[in-house]
């Protein structure tokens, strides 16, 4: 997670593999509303959605993006991240 000031700029999504989390992309959060009221302490363990234009053998997203509508995070609060396996 990227802070500047108070606020969060980006967001790392990962996946569980082989037990630990792998970073798979990074997410800019562009509205400066989210940013001015997204704190990190309050992000660190959820799960956001993401989408992208394919994925790398990696596993990381190409050029991912947010999922939600116009851009914004789209928080996933009824899973948890071990549910998030690649």
């Amino acid at each position: 997670m990227k802070e500047r000031g108070p606020c969060v700029t980006a967001l790392y999504g990962g996946l569980w593999r082989r037990g630990i989390v792998e970073t798979v992309c990074t997410v800019p959060v562009r509205a400066a509303r989210e940013q001015a009221t997204l704190r990190a302490s309050a992000a660190i363990g959820k799960v956001f959605e993401a989408k992208g234009n394919g994925i790398h053998e990696s596993g990381a997203l190409r050029h991912p993006r947010q999922a939600g509508p116009s851009g914004s995070v789209k928080w996933r609060p009824d899973k948890a991240p071990e549910e998030c396996k690649g």
